[in-house]
């Protein structure tokens, strides 16, 4: 018996899964500027198409990506080998932010741990390393100026609108398609 993901119709899109169709949702209800499977790319023989790229993300509470750097988003529920592959192939030019389920929390503090608690293995890599260097936790909120921003117990946290990072959490949980 074969388990497969049910792809999932939102907003004129066509997700390969619910889990991916529910970040679209917190990314709408945060505000923020996405696209769904943008291009594909083929990295020394290996090809893959990033889930969704975010634009005009802020990382430690401050700073832009440059507008022409890529920012991508892997929705991963599992992570297996060949996605490893292909995710690190592409974060070696470009961030790459994984996440999992949608996360539960109440709190700026219970989300960034929320978050770290989803992720195994190398899912910490990516979702902290390639996108700001280092190892802390970090998650993806709306700050106070509406943009998407990562930040963790280690950053600057002050900039976070929180209460409509976790309302859109709660959206997202609770989208039914």
């Amino acid at each position: 018996m074969s388990i497969k993901p049910l792809e999932t119709e939102y907003k004129g899109y066509m997700f390969r899964s619910r889990l991916e169709a529910r970040w679209a949702v917190f990314f709408d209800e945060c505000g923020f500027k996405w696209e769904y499977e943008p291009e594909g790319y083929d990295i020394d023989g290996i090809r893959y198409l990033p889930d969704f790229r975010l634009h005009d993300v802020r990382t430690r509470g401050d700073k832009f990506h440059p507008t022409d750097e890529p920012f991508f988003v892997e929705v991963k529920g599992k992570m297996d080998e060949a996605s490893r592959e292909k995710i690190w192939s592409l974060a070696n030019y470009c961030p790459v932010y994984v996440v999992g389920e949608i996360p539960y929390a109440k709190d700026e503090w219970s989300y960034t741990i929320a978050v770290s608690d989803v992720f195994h293995d190398d899912m910490l890599f990516f979702s902290y390393n390639t996108v700001d260097g280092d190892s802390y936790p970090t998650a993806l909120f709306v700050d106070k100026d509406g943009y998407p921003a990562l930040a963790g117990p280690d950053h600057d946290t002050r900039c976070m609108d929180i209460e409509k990072t976790i309302a859109a959490l709660r959206k997202a949980r609770m989208a039914r398609f």
